[in-house]
């Protein structure tokens, strides 16, 4: 089609249209510089939806498929994997010679969630840390329990910041989730090993290892009662809320604090006898 042209004061970045047909399609998805590029999992809906568009001569000559100046695409996946579903070959505008770094700020039309970008940046266990990272904003903003995920919006950008302000999110990650116990979650248990490591370290290690562990401390010790309650959760078809789990984790993290010994462990959230969100000391 069109002869690729370099666009005025672009940096380098040059424009043009070609037809893409499905080997062009499975080609370029299948470079290693794409693949190097960490593109999230196709959605099946938006292929099937923007093959059909082609099939049926509904084809729109719209976003441009985007190239880095390694070759990779950054922009564009679910397109050629619809253009390979079709069969056929549509004209596509192209552009190339982007820097590596735009990647993350493309196709605001469908954000990119913190967890893709942290799994781009080569962040291990990056959805598990993409959770702990709001949790961890949520809390510096005193948002824990009042604020829903709904209603709490962390942009990617602010949520890799958090991460470079405050590695030791990433090593509560790499050490609190590696602590597993089969009754809370690994994002809960490392946000848990992040908050509680702000006050003292070694308590924090000791914690949660008993409350992975599968021997019996005796009756009245809070990690025996609270492992005892989330058993219990586990099984129970009416499950306990997230902040109900959080609460009772800080419940029994104080209590051992404390050394106080509990004769049952439960957080009212409301009714006549509600108690406070525990503030984990």
């Amino acid at each position: 089609m069109s002869k690729m042209v370099t666009i005025p004061d672009s940096g380098g970045i040059r424009v043009g249209v070609k037809l893409v047909n499905p080997s062009v399609a499975r080609r370029w998805l299948s470079l290693d510089a794409t693949k190097d590029v960490g593109h999230r999992r196709p959605s099946p809906y938006r292929i099937s939806r923007e093959s059909n568009s082609i099939k049926i001569g509904e084809w729109i000559l719209g976003e441009p498929l985007m190239f880095n100046c390694k070759g990779g695409m950054m922009d564009g996946q679910t397109r050629l994997l619809a253009v390979i579903d079709s069969g056929m070959t549509v004209p596509f505008i192209v552009m190339e010679g982007f820097e590596e770094k735009v990647f993350t700020k493309i196709n605001k039309g469908w954000e990119r969630k913190l967890a893709h970008c942290l799994q781009m940046e080569k962040e291990q266990r990056a959805s598990t840390l993409a959770t702990v990272v709001i949790m961890a904003a949520k809390d510096a903003q005193g948002l824990i329990p009042s604020a829903s995920n709904r209603s709490f919006f962390l942009t990617s950008d602010e949520g890799i910041d958090l991460l470079k302000e405050d590695p030791s999110i990433r090593e509560s990650v790499l050490t609190g989730s590696g602590v597993v116990s089969p009754y809370a979650s690994r994002a809960m248990l490392a946000f848990c090993h992040w908050k509680f490591s702000r006050i003292n370290k070694a308590d924090t290690n000791e914690f949660l290892i008993e409350l992975s562990s599968s021997k019996n401390q005796e009756e009245g010790d809070p990690i025996y009662l609270l492992r005892e309650r989330l058993k219990s959760n586990k099984r129970s078809k009416s499950k306990i809320s997230r902040t109900e789990t959080l609460a009772l984790i800080y419940k029994a993290w104080n209590a051992v604090r404390k050394n106080e010994k509990l004769h049952n462990l439960r957080w009212r959230r409301s009714g006549n006898q509600a108690e406070n969100f525990p503030v984990p000391i």
